[in-house]
Formats: structure tokens, C-alpha cells, sequence
């Protein structure tokens, strides 16, 4: 199969020099001038595709230049990447072993993080949807800590019209009374029955 020539193409801050090899999948490897003048080896399919966009000075410039690292974005991003790391008692009690992990996209990557999310919004936590699933664009939203309160495992989980949320919210949604949805249930019926009946 004939490798694509990239010399002299650029994307993002990085231009193709000359291919330096394959991996062991038989990937090509390229060395890539910056536009900060320093050279880096990177796979062509990880900078084609616009996974890597530089040497590490733009994820660089994010942190300092810019002042993002003490933006809580930023940090709901490290602390979204400590909760899966093991390193404390909450991770491995609560994470691990529930194989919860972060996106390959965004666990290196800060500016994936920002282009995938944007910022956080004000009084808003990093949430994910589905607390079975881990943490990727398609999983993840802004919410308020009231709302984030309430998507626990404690919570019944439900779908409603296509979207997986806890009860509280499919019954505000549908503006239902929750507690008589919890009567419900308590009778016996499960929440995804209750929520079925919803208009």
C-alpha cells in the first residue's frame, strides 16, 4: 500500500519534514516542524486527523499564556482525569473497578477537552449522563451541582424520550408530580415503567 507523501503539507501548527518510520501496526511516523521551530515525531494519523495539533506548545500556551489552567474548566478537566487515576481512595473504591476511564481524545489533550465541552459554564460541574459509562463528548455535560446531586447511583435511572436522566428530572420533563411517581414504585412498579406512561 503506498503511504501518502505529506512533506511540505501542514495541519494545524505542524508541517510534514520526511516519514522516520512505521509503527508496530505498520502506522506511518512522520517528523513534524512546529511553528515554534521545534521538531516532533508523531503518527500521520494522529495529526491528519487533528488529534495532535502541535510539538505541546499550544496545550502550552493554553495553561500559561492564556491563564486557562486556573479557569475551572481547566479544572474540572485534571479533576476529571484524578477521579479515574487510582490515586485516592474515592478512585479506586468508586472508578476503577467499574472501569470508569476518560476518552483517549481528551486524557492528554486539554484543547480536545475545551473544543468538545467549551467552558464551564458559571456554578456548573462536569457531569456524565450515564454514570455506568465514562467520560468522552458523548457522555458529558454541563450541570448545576443540585442536578449532579441527583445523577448518582443512588437515583433511579431512566430514559425519556431518547435521553437517559434520573426520575426527578424525566418527571420535571414531563411535568410530572415525583412523588407520585415514587408511590408507584413503591407499589411495585419500576422506574422505567412510570416514566413509560409519560405523555
Amino acid at each position: 500500500m503506498r503511504k501518502s507523501d505529506l512533506t511540505g503539507k501542514k495541519f494545524g501548527r505542524l508541517t510534514g519534514i520526511s516519514r522516520s518510520g512505521s509503527n508496530k501496526s505498520g502506522q506511518s511516523i512522520w517528523t513534524w516542524e512546529c511553528e515554534c521551530g521545534a521538531r516532533v515525531e508523531a503518527l500521520a494519523t494522529n495529526v491528519t486527523s487533528g488529534k495532535k495539533q502541535s510539538c505541546g506548545c499550544l496545550q502550552s500556551e493554553l495553561r500559561t499564556k492564556h491563564g486557562l489552567y486556573k479557569t475551572p474548566t481547566y479544572k474540572a478537566w485534571i479533576g476529571m482525569k484524578a477521579r479515574v487515576s487510582g490515586a485516592s481512595e474515592v478512585s479506586k473504591k468508586y472508578y476503577v473497578p467499574k472501569g470508569i476511564s476518560v476518552s483517549p481524545a481528551w486524557r492528554d489533550d486539554f484543547l480536545q477537552f475545551l473544543l468538545d465541552m467549551g467552558e464551564c459554564p458559571p456554578g456548573m460541574t462536569l457531569e456524565r449522563k450515564d454514570n455506568d459509562l465514562g467520560y468522552s463528548p458523548e457522555n458529558c455535560c454541563w450541570a448545576t451541582r443540585s442536578e449532579q446531586s441527583a445523577n448518582t447511583r443512588r437515583t433511579h435511572m431512566v430514559t425519556y424520550k431518547g435521553e437517559r436522566m434520573c426520575l426527578s428530572h424525566a418527571c420535571k420533563k414531563a411535568h410530572k408530580d415525583y412523588r407520585t411517581a415514587m408511590k408507584k414504585m413503591a407499589k411495585g412498579a419500576s422506574a422505567q415503567s412510570v416514566v413509560d406512561e409519560f405523555p
